[in-house]
């Protein structure tokens, strides 16, 4: 038998490797692999071979390589295996690979004794040691139980290596895996958190791999969890093996969260119980919950930007509204679930890396529009919400909601259409998100602001708060309230006489703004306070 090239070095004989070919080569047929003694004796090798040279026996950045790659040309071999050189190749030698149609292969660890026997066997049986492991892993699992933990060990056992479940961070949450196997350098932190992820590989040591496997429905949704099994660089054989049995148990796991959202939902158990179970344990969630916010389709890896949106006014159903909310959402590029928590709901978006910005600008303007949107459809309804700074991982996820519940607070007090707050980093706006203008500066903002109590509608403090709000232009704030420009500066007239202030005066202005806005953020949070007792 044969096997073609690029499925021979996609098997896993090696930790990572370099290779100088054109597509075609790649996909031609590799008959044997033998190991040379020096470049010459390419000559002699029989045709579709690869040939493996130890370090000692050909150094990749020495003339004879040109010279083994023209002999391997003339004999119809499919390519030459060296030990990646120590500095880059010549672009002469790299490109006469390329011409020549030999694939030139570059590996960390070139061990002919080793390599070939085991590629060797491969290629002439390539199926000969695949069904029976990957059969007993299919059969053990099918009848598997419940509990993840045990899924893991039952599929150690069956493999006889160390076997575990990590999470987005590289943790491993469930099996005997050693801990900190895989360090989370930024490279791999990426490839935990990706979007659509792959299986991969990586060193375990000098003599050990880590083969990775994402749990995940689709192709197109992320992984939570990775499968992970550590085993010995060789026999690359049963290396392909293990690796075909984790896709298997892979899709065993698939099946069990499956079953665990439908039970999620038939039981009842409330998707806001799961986000404060989630939110409690952050720092180290355990795999029940893991297990869970899988189930139910949760992205807990990347950078987070937590959303949070509040009822101000209207009598629809919150149901209705959250529906409502979604679907606006999603038209806006949001695509997320309104998770019910707290005085609202909570939902996020992931990016694989820190969003920027222009990112963080986008996403306000989607929520405000789709507000908006929801307000439109019904006419009594106002909501408002607050938007937190990008956090990474799960601890992250609490800390942007968390900024993002104090940010709807500030919104709510704005009371304008589709209000939405992002504190990020304005230290004024976390002076206020976080209450800690009390006492003395509260009593302060009361007495300034005082007189505008005579008017029990509450028009002026809000018109006042609007005209500050929209920089001190008449016209914006009629724009914002509905109303008529000379509507706006009558009100604005009244309101000098009654608080005696010059809204020329930069310092004057400055401490209304703040005023307003401290006597607001109080109504609100006392409105919160008395809808929750």
């Amino acid at each position: 038998m044969s096997v073609a090239l690029s499925r021979l070095l996609s098997v896993g004989f090696f930790s990572d490797q370099t290779v100088f070919a054109s597509e075609r080569s790649l996909e031609t047929l590799v008959d044997s692999v033998t190991a040379a003694p020096a470049a010459a004796a390419v000559a002699e090798v029989t045709p579709a071979s690869l040939v493996v040279f130890g370090r000692t026996q050909l150094r990749a950045e020495d003339v004879d390589t040109d010279l083994a790659i023209r002999l391997a040309a003339e004999r119809g071999a499919t390519g030459l295996l060296l030990q990646r050189p120590p500095h880059p190749l010549p672009q002469a030698t790299r490109s006469l690979a390329e011409r020549s149609g030999v694939a030139l292969v570059l590996v960390d660890h070139a061990e002919p004794n080793r390599l070939v026997p085991a590629m060797d066997h491969y290629v002439r049986a390539p199926e000969s040691t695949d069904s029976g492991l990957v059969g007993l892993v299919a059969h053990r699992l099918r009848a598997a139980p419940s509990d993840p933990g045990e899924m893991v060990r039952l599929l150690a056992t069956a493999l006889h290596h160390p076997v575990g479940l990590i999470d987005p961070t590289g943790r491993v949450v469930a099996g005997d895996l050693r801990p900190a196997l895989l360090p989370l350098t930024a490279p791999t932190a990426a490839r935990l958190a990706a979007a659509r992820p792959l299986p991969w590989v990586c060193a375990a040591g000098p003599d050990a791999l880590l083969l990775l496997q994402p749990v995940h429905s689709t192709p197109d949704s992320p992984a939570n969890l990775w499968l992970a099994a550590e085993v010995p660089v060789s026999p690359a054989a049963h290396v392909r093996v293990v690796t075909q049995a984790l896709g298997v148990a892979a899709w065993a796991f698939v099946a069990h969260f499956a079953t665990a959202a439908v039970d999620l939902e038939r039981r009842g158990r409330r998707l806001e119980a799961l986000l404060t179970r989630l939110l409690e344990e952050a720092g180290a969630p355990r795999l029940p919950v893991l297990e869970q916010a899988t189930a139910a389709g949760w992205r807990l890896g990347g950078w987070h930007s937590g959303v949070h949106v509040r009822f101000r006014a209207g009598q629809t159903s919150s149901a209705v509204v959250r529906d409502r909310l979604r679907e606006h959402l999603a038209a806006r590029g949001v695509c997320a679930e309104p998770i019910p928590y707290a005085d609202g709901w909570s939902l996020w978006t992931t990016s694989p890396v820190l969003p920027g910005p222009q990112a963080q600008a986008d996403l306000i303007g989607a929520v405000r529009r789709a507000l908006l949107a929801a307000e439109h459809d019904c006419p009594e309804l106002r909501l408002c919400a607050g938007i937190g700074s990008a956090a990474e991982g799960t601890a992250g996820l609490r800390d942007s909601l968390r900024e993002a519940r104090r940010a709807s607070v500030l919104a709510g007090a704005r009371d304008v259409a589709g209000a939405v707050e992002h504190i990020g980093a304005n230290d004024v706006k976390r002076l206020l998100s976080n209450r800690y203008m009390t006492g003395v500066q509260q009593d302060l903002a009361h007495q300034l602001l005082g007189p505008l109590a005579a008017d029990a509608s509450g028009q002026l403090l809000h018109t006042l708060s609007s005209y500050l709000d929209n920089k001190s232009s008449a016209t914006a704030t009629a724009a914002v309230l509905g109303v008529h420009r000379n509507t706006v500066l009558q009100r604005l007239d009244r309101i000098r006489t009654l608080l005696t202030v010059d809204f020329t005066d930069p310092d004057e202005r400055l401490a209304l703004h703040l005023a307003t806005r401290l006597v607001q953020t109080g109504m609100v949070h006392r409105a919160g306070e008395d809808v929750a007792s």
